[in-house]
């Protein structure tokens, strides 16, 4: 399904980029903003993860604080593949970005889980899965950069 952004879409994501309230209702919180209803902020959103256009509405933890071990990741796999190893890397709930560029290696992918050990064994079976090395590359210094996309 094709969905293109119309302009209370823009209004509701972007205050959605300013950070969703503490509260046990945020999307209310956020529909009061707006002068909307609750319903038609998570009817909206529906739409518009369901369409592709938002993947992922949710927390950016720090997961060293929490404990956690995550690394980017990368494979080069064969043009007619891609698709194919995407979904596979897609299927762990740890992946956070997974995107494609030109050149070797060709996928790249940041994964996070609660400890090293699981990230090991979810990387060595991906890498059992396709057949190829996947190359880790874990943070050595972190930068923390605001993303806020001009909508």
């Amino acid at each position: 399904m094709t969905h293109e952004l119309n302009d209370r879409d823009r209004e509701m994501l972007a205050a959605l980029q300013e950070g969703l309230p503490l509260t046990s209702r945020p999307f209310a919180a956020i529909a009061d903003l707006l002068d909307w209803s609750e319903e038609e902020v998570l009817e909206r959103l529906e739409v518009l993860v369901g369409s592709g256009l938002v993947r992922k509405v949710g927390a950016v933890l720090n997961s060293k604080k929490l404990g956690a071990a995550s690394t980017l990741a990368a494979v080069d796999v064969p043009e007619d593949r891609v698709d194919e190893v995407a979904d596979l890397i897609n299927s762990y709930h740890g992946v956070t970005h997974n995107y494609l560029r030109e050149g070797h290696p060709n996928i790249w992918f940041t994964m996070t889980e609660r400890d090293a050990d699981i990230l090991r064994s979810n990387l060595d079976e991906i890498e059992r899965e396709i057949g190829a090395v996947v190359l880790r590359m874990p943070a050595t210094r972190m930068f923390k950069i605001g993303v806020k996309f001009d909508l």
